[in-house]
């Protein structure tokens, strides 16, 4: 994920290609598709700067995107390696009543906090950062 891309710029069609190319030519990596954005563009169209998804062809080109940064725009962009999490945090009971204290992380019967579930064990161990949700946006 690059952090930061100006949505003036950016937020069309034409400007996705040329994230790309700018990804290419001062970074020196590939990008295997074109970038996405991770927001509809209702949202953007109310901000100055959006979060898009890059996929390359290698890890270790990912690897140095995450590791360097990215120049876009003649800016140094923020870039996190983007990992698909499910809602974290005591409310994961909420979604299974069938069954309480049931943790949606892990499909483990306790509750959904960092020291009884395995999964947000792993992140933490990992470095990564955990995000916590009062509710789940669709």
């Amino acid at each position: 994920m690059i952090h930061g891309i100006p949505t003036e710029i950016f937020n069309n069609e034409e400007g996705m290609t040329l994230l790309e190319e700018e990804i290419r030519t001062f970074n020196s990596l590939n990008p295997v598709t074109k970038p996405r954005w991770f927001s509809s563009r209702e949202n953007r169209d109310q901000k100055k700067h959006g979060s898009v998804a890059v996929y390359f062809e290698t890890k270790e080109e990912a690897d140095r995107a995450l590791r360097n940064r990215l120049q876009i725009a003649g800016v140094s962009m923020r870039t996190v390696e983007y990992t698909p999490t499910k809602p974290i945090g005591q409310k994961c009971t909420e979604f299974k009543p069938k069954r309480p204290n049931y943790c949606s992380n892990c499909q483990k019967e306790h509750e959904g906090s960092e020291k009884a579930c395995k999964i947000q064990q792993d992140l933490i161990s990992k470095g990564q950062k955990l995000e916590k949700f009062s509710y789940i946006q669709l």
